[in-house]
Formats: C-alpha cells, structure tokens, sequence
C-alpha cells in the first residue's frame, strides 16, 4: 500500500473507474466462496461449528456461518484472510482512488477527503498490525 502511494500509480484509472464492475465480481465471488465454505463445513462430523449457524436449519446456518475459522488443508485461514488482508487493504486502495479521481476532477482534495482516508488508514493499519487477534474475535 505504501509503495502504491509514493508512487503515484494512478489508481482512478482502474479502480475508480471500474468501481461497478469490481463490485459486482466481488458480489458473486463472496457468493461462490460462502456456498464452498458452507458445503465445505459438513466434511466432518468433527468440524468445530458456531453456535448460532449449528441449528439445523440449511439457510439460517449458511447466513449464520457454520464453521469457526474454516481451514484449508490445515494451513490456510479463510476467515483471517478474507475478513483482514484483501478487504481491508482494498479498501484503502478505493479510498486512495478517489482521493485521486478527486484531484483529477477538481485539482484539489477536500478536507473531508483527508479525513476520511487517514483515519481509515489508522483503522485498516491497526487491524492488519493487530491481526493475530483476530482468531479470539467473535464470529
């Protein structure tokens, strides 16, 4: 993120630009991995499962979430990875995008611009800085 920021790689062009598109991917990628994590979670009888989304009931528990940090051959954490590293980190790249596309238009940023940026930055750096306690996190 800090090497995108000092070089000035301008990002509206991408990003800002393609915002919908983006978003809609986004959309039908977290729809196709929460059906593969769902699916995924009855592997096992030993599957350590929340308690709210272990009720029995498919669509209460597939919205609920069923597993607690679901795990890929053992190693990979789903839920560390796609609740912190690519969202948070996407995240200030949109927010960097249109602070830029914003200077593009006007020539100036605005101060809630800064605003908003810093102190979402703040927030996504003491997330990733603060990331090994996201497993004790409730789900």
């Amino acid at each position: 993120v800090v090497v995108v920021l000092v070089s000035r790689v301008p990002l509206n062009e991408y990003l800002y630009q393609y915002y919908s598109s983006l978003a809609l991917m986004d959309i039908l990628l977290c729809t196709v991995m929460s059906v593969v994590l769902y699916l995924a979670s009855h592997r096992s009888p030993t599957v350590l499962c929340a308690k709210g989304g272990n009720s029995g009931t498919p669509m209460y528990d597939f919205f609920m979430g069923r597993e607690l940090n679901p795990r890929t051959a053992g190693i990979f954490d789903w839920k560390v990875f796609c609740e912190l590293r690519p969202g948070l980190i996407g995240w200030m790249l949109l927010n960097y995008a249109c602070l830029q596309e914003q200077y593009a238009l006007t020539g100036t940023v605005s101060g809630s611009m800064i605003l908003v940026n810093v102190f979402q930055a703040i927030y996504v750096w003491d997330a990733l800085f603060q990331e090994r306690a996201i497993l004790t996190t409730m789900d």
